[in-house]
């Protein structure tokens, strides 16, 4: 679904003009995956396996940057409900230092705010979706129904977005990077230099909910 909305985003927003100026983003992306304390250690809850990445925070930016912009600055809380758990490999309680609740507020290099809610520990919580609202309309992504819905403002509610045969493009993450590197296949998606910046936006949310401060990117 990522790619898919990655094709339809470029389409609607960047060539269309659908919605016309974007002002505000709003990401939920909610779960109750870590809501139960006796549940054992993953490999995702330990920074020093996954790094500073939290949750769905680099693969939700990494497509909205691509067709939104990057943040110009971000100011994040963050928690761990649940900072000990039984680690199978050895046995023994390890410590879990990967948020399961993050807050943050950004603002994008185009002037639009957002504002991005994920968790791990929200039960009954809904679908993750992204709202991206303009100044003639809106477009929802709802990521697990697969679904992409839009209206202009002179409709009166929110209708599903055909994705034309050629949009459509399943999930090759993998298999274009194992390409790339024996068939020297071209990157078509993410520079070297694109996926610093998603790492120093990833680096500033870490930092910002560590020091309290609003981070300048």
């Amino acid at each position: 679904m990522m790619l898919r909305a990655h094709r339809v985003l470029q389409k609607h927003l960047l060539h269309d003009h659908t919605i016309g100026t974007v002002r505000e983003i709003h990401v939920r992306s909610l779960s109750p995956h870590s809501i139960n304390p006796e549940a054992p250690l993953h490999w995702r809850q330990r920074r020093d396996l996954s790094g500073l990445n939290v949750l769905d925070l680099g693969i939700l930016y990494e497509m909205l940057a691509r067709y939104l912009g990057h943040a110009r600055s971000v100011a994040a809380q963050t928690r761990v409900w649940t900072s000990q758990r039984f680690d199978p490999e050895t046995g023994q309680m390890r410590i879990a230092d990967v948020p399961e609740t993050v807050h943050l507020f950004a603002e994008m290099e185009s002037g639009a705010l957002a504002v991005w809610h994920l968790s791990s520990v929200a039960a009954f919580s809904g679908s993750p979706r992204v709202e991206i609202y303009g100044s003639e309309g809106t477009f929802v992504l709802d990521l697990p129904r697969q679904k992409v819905l839009g209206a202009r403002l002179e409709n009166e509610e929110l209708d599903e977005v055909p994705v034309p045969p050629e949009l459509e493009y399943g999930w090759r993450v993998e298999r274009d990077f194992i390409e790339a590197i024996r068939e020297g296949k071209p990157i078509e998606l993410t520079t070297f230099e694109e996926g610093v910046r998603y790492m120093a936006f990833t680096e500033a949310v870490h930092v910002s909910a560590l020091t309290g401060r609003r981070i300048t990117i």
